[in-house]
């Protein structure tokens, strides 16, 4: 289970990196406001997945599985928003990610 999580987590870092390194490779309609948002989702998942390495490493300390949780259920409902405006393949893999990670958490 603490391999699976790790490579979720690894996953979900990864994902958000690569949506921080294609911030400037898009052409945005306005590109400070739009291009900002763009930017932010990435950071939050690198966020949301660093924060289940650290998880990982602690052992489980309580403060800090409970900021996983919640961390991890602001993603999924910050997705589950995206996704009435944007239904694009890697808010899909994203959601799933997290909700996986959420389930997860509960038992590490």
């Amino acid at each position: 289970m603490y391999i699976l999580y790790a490579v979720i987590s690894a996953l979900l870092v990864l994902i958000g990196t690569l949506h921080c390194c294609l911030t400037r490779k898009f052409n945005f309609q306005k590109p400070p406001l739009q291009a900002i948002w763009f930017f932010g989702c990435g950071f939050l998942l690198i966020i949301i997945g660093l924060f289940n390495f650290a998880l990982l490493n602690e052992g489980g300390h309580p403060v800090l599985k409970l900021l996983c949780l919640i961390s991890n259920l602001m993603g999924v409902i910050f997705a589950i928003a995206l996704l009435t405006v944007l239904k694009k393949v890697q808010v899909y893999v994203s959601l799933m990610l997290l909700i996986l990670l959420t389930g997860l958490s509960i038992f590490i």
